[in-house]
This record gives C-alpha cells, sequence and structure tokens, in this order.
C-alpha cells in the first residue's frame, strides 16, 4: 500500500529543503540535485530518493514516488549519524515539537529554522550540508521569514509581526507577511534591504517588548521603506497577537 504524503511533508523550492541531500522537487530532473522526497509526519525520518546517499538502506517501493527512508536522528543505516548533538535529554524534553519554521535565502535554500517547543521555547539550526543539523546559528546569512512572498510581490505592501506563526496566518488571508527569527528585540540591519521603496505596516505584539520591537524596526527601516506605519490592533488581550485578533473575527479589511 503506498503511504499517503500531505504537501507540508515534500520537500519544495519555496518550502522545506531534504535535509539529507539538501534537494527539492523543484530542481531539474537529469542532473543528480532533484529529490522529490518528505518528511514522516513526526520529523524522525526522512525519505530521500537519491540512492547516492542510501549507504545501505533498501529501497522503499510503497512510497510515490520510491524513496529511501533515513533515521533523521541517530545513527542510520546509510553509514551517517545525523544530529549527534540531539542527546537524550534533549529528546525527551523535546518531544512535544509542534512546528519547525523554514526560512529560505534568494535561490529558494534553507537557510535556516525555528523551532517551537510547548509550552513556548525555541530553538535555531541549520543544515550542515551532509544531512544533519548544527543547533546554533553561527555564520548564518540572516533573511526575513517568507523571504520568497517579499520578492514575488515586491510592489505589495509589507507587514511586519512578531512571530512566525503571525506572518503564517496573514499569509493565508492573502498578506504578505514576514517576521525576523528571535522575536522581539532581534531585528538585524540585514532585513531593511528587502523593504527598500515598499510601503510597510508593523503590527506588535499588545505587551511592552512588542512595542519597543516595533519601534526598534520603524528605527530601523527609516528612510529606506516608502513609508512606515505601526499599527495597535483594537481589542487585543494583554500579550495579544494579529493571530489573536483574526481568531476574534478580526479580518485584512
Amino acid at each position: 500500500m503506498t503511504q499517503t504524503v500531505s504537501p507540508q511533508q515534500r520537500f519544495k523550492r519555496y518550502g522545506d529543503h531534504c535535509p539529507i541531500c539538501e534537494g527539492h522537487s523543484g530542481l531539474k530532473q537529469g542532473r543528480g540535485e532533484r529529490c522529490a522526497g518528505y518528511a514522516s509526519s513526526d520529523g524522525e525520518y526522512i525519505f530521500c530518493t537519491r540512492e547516492e546517499y542510501a549507504g545501505n538502506l533498501e529501497r522503499k517501493e510503497n512510497t510515490s514516488p520510491a524513496t529511501f527512508c533515513h533515521k533523521f536522528y541517530g545513527p542510520c543505516d546509510c553509514g551517517v549519524t545525523h544530529n549527534p548533538a540531539r542527546s537524550s535529554n534533549e529528546q525527551q524534553s523535546h518531544t512535544s515539537r509542534t512546528i519547525a519554521y523554514s526560512y529560505h535565502d534568494e535561490r529558494g535554500r534553507l537557510a535556516y529554522q525555528s523551532l517551537r517547543y510547548e509550552p513556548k521555547e525555541f530553538k535555531q539550526r541549520r543544515p550542515d550540508g551532509k544531512g544533519a543539523w548544527v543547533w546554533n546559528m553561527q555564520d548564518v546569512s540572516y533573511v526575513p521569514y517568507r523571504l520568497s512572498d517579499l520578492l514575488k510581490n515586491p510592489d505589495a505592501m509589507g507587514f511586519i509581526v512578531e512571530g512566525e506563526k503571525d506572518a503564517d496566518n496573514l499569509a493565508q488571508i492573502g498578506l504578505v507577511a514576514t517576521t525576523n527569527v528571535g522575536g522581539a528585540g532581534k531585528w538585524r540591519e540585514e532585513y531593511n534591504q528587502y523593504f527598500k521603496g515598499r510601503h510597510v505596516v508593523i503590527l506588535p505584539d499588545n505587551d511592552k517588548a512588542g512595542q519597543e520591537h516595533a519601534q526598534k524596526v520603524f528605527a530601523s527601516l527609516t528612510g529606506i521603506a516608502a513609508s512606515i506605519r505601526i499599527l495597535e490592533l483594537s481589542g487585543l488581550p494583554d500579550r495579544g497577537d494579529v493571530s489573536d485578533w483574526l481568531e476574534a473575527g478580526g479580518t485584512k479589511e
């Protein structure tokens, strides 16, 4: 029986790339770079289509297309120990991972990820180019979240929020939205170039950190963006954000 795989699990150009081979389905066939595989729903296994990375793994014919199933944490039969830095204590404390937010560069390559664990803890990691992760941000090129949306819509108003979930929720209602890794207070000058000449709306969280972050972004983009507006949403609860506002019935109008 062929496994059922959701579109979110597939490796795509503007989405997660295969952490084993760094390929994705958007690459041209015949060049030895493309991977039409996917990740398991729990993130513990990677189904890669590239045989040269398979080692002693057997081809799984019950997947579409046929793949090689890599164990993503610890020793794998491909001959590589993937992500050896994840200790047993880390596994126990982070079994409730909810989602990995991927940041891609201008060419669509995976630059790094921010992982959210319950109740609300974040860790960052970057691919090491060998099918494993490095759990730090050393030497990464910082980019805004959902950079591809900014690049594909250069004339659209850009909404800057405080978290990836908020950016995703705004994108679902048709807006071009972004954020920065690390949350409030972590805006970097490297992001400014993507807002040159663009009209920008900053949507702060309803707390002191959110207000300070909005002011920092405003100051950083002054003289770069065509216009900047800090929009405080009415009716937000204490520490509320735009996702709370949308859940309460708010619309883009």
